[in-house]
């Protein structure tokens, strides 16, 4: 399989990150993304950090589906990703973050927080990106109920995720996923789980149903005990 991604792949990952962020990318930005694309590709085999998707797929599969989600989070200024993996979304949010806001990459897999924390320092990420070699459920105590936002990425289903997210969120805060084409088989499901304490209806705030990943943006808000149906647990 080659590496090699035509000028014409980046030129259109370009034009549509445009449109999803409302801003041209700057320089800086547009080096860090080829940078971080060369290092995922000499890395991801040795580290299984992402599967054997050819490199120009690896733009939209991967670094577009994240992208998305940025418009949602840019006013946040504590965001967790959960179970990270590779990076994604969280390292490509830490590319386009404004100077205030931090993005914890939170990840059990030594391997892969190795990479994690390699390609924080190679992007000069530092300032923006934090790494936790940890579950959800593991982080330090100072870290719990002060998270903006929690997203996630191919973790888990909706139950799951949200029972791990209500104990980092903020009171105001909420849970941000991306699915793919059945979603709405997960959303169901967690409406009449016990886990909805404490969560509001889950929204679709974005999608990319017309590209080859099909990725929906699903965001579930945090309750006040009062507004909550039934008692957190």
């Amino acid at each position: 399989m080659s590496n090699t991604i035509s000028n014409s792949a980046w030129d259109h990952f370009y034009t549509q990150t445009q449109t999803i962020i409302d801003r041209d990318l700057t320089p800086m930005e547009r080096n860090q993304f080829v940078e971080l694309m060369s290092h995922l590709l000499q890395w991801r085999k040795a580290y299984n950090l992402i599967g054997p998707t050819p490199p120009e797929e690896i733009l939209d599969r991967h670094f577009l589906d994240s992208i998305l989600v940025h418009p949602h989070i840019k006013v946040a200024v504590k965001v967790a990703d959960l179970g990270s993996g590779g990076g994604f979304p969280g390292l490509v949010l830490g590319i386009l973050a404004p100077d205030n806001q931090t993005i914890s990459l939170i990840e059990p897999s030594k391997k892969k927080v190795r990479f994690l924390n390699f390609i924080t320092t190679e992007l000069d990420l530092g300032k923006r990106i934090r790494v936790f070699n940890k579950r959800g459920e593991e982080l330090p105590a100072v870290e719990l109920g002060s998270f903006d936002i929690v997203v996630s990425r191919a973790l888990g289903n909706l139950e799951m995720c949200t029972q791990i997210s209500r104990k980092l969120l903020k009171p105001t805060g909420f849970y941000l996923t991306m699915k793919g084409p059945n979603f709405q088989q997960e959303i169901d499901q967690f409406e009449q789980s016990p886990q909805k304490a404490g969560y509001g209806t889950p929204e679709i705030c974005s999608n990319r149903r017309s590209a080859p990943s099909r990725t929906v943006l699903i965001r579930v808000p945090r309750v006040s005990r009062e507004t909550s149906s039934a008692p957190e647990t």
